[in-house]
């Protein structure tokens, strides 16, 4: 008889039954035991790499709350640690919708312009 393996909506939450844990298998499982993965991606990981007394360019990060991959506390919590750096960054997060960020042509539209008013601040400096 073979093993049974989750499907998708099974392996999210394996995924997501520990929120910030960062060493994930291919199938998306997590590994807990597995260190040396974890100590591979701090090298190229941008909330591990952030450094106190580095001025980083303006950051817009955006969410959502029903992201069913990247969970939403990852941008919240580089956020965070960037505005206790006295980064310059902005963040928002739709409430409404999952990993797409957006559920209708209306959230589309706001989600674009916050990006691309974002965008023309920073350029006009």
């Amino acid at each position: 008889m073979q093993p049974t393996t989750p499907g998708k909506a099974g392996r999210r939450r394996l995924r997501h039954r520990s929120q910030h844990v960062d060493v994930f298998d291919v199938d998306g499982r997590i590994r807990r035991s597995d260190t040396k993965d974890g100590e591979f991606i701090k090298t190229f990981s941008p909330y591990h790499l952030l450094k106190e007394g580095t001025t980083y360019p303006p950051v817009f990060f955006t969410t959502s709350a029903r992201d069913d991959r990247v969970h939403p506390g990852r941008a919240r919590k580089m956020m965070a640690k960037m505005e206790t750096m006295n980064a310059d960054v902005r963040y928002y997060e739709n409430i409404e919708r999952g990993h797409g960020g957006v559920a209708n042509n209306q959230q589309e539209a706001h989600m674009r312009a916050l990006a691309y008013t974002f965008l023309w601040q920073q350029l006009r400096k």
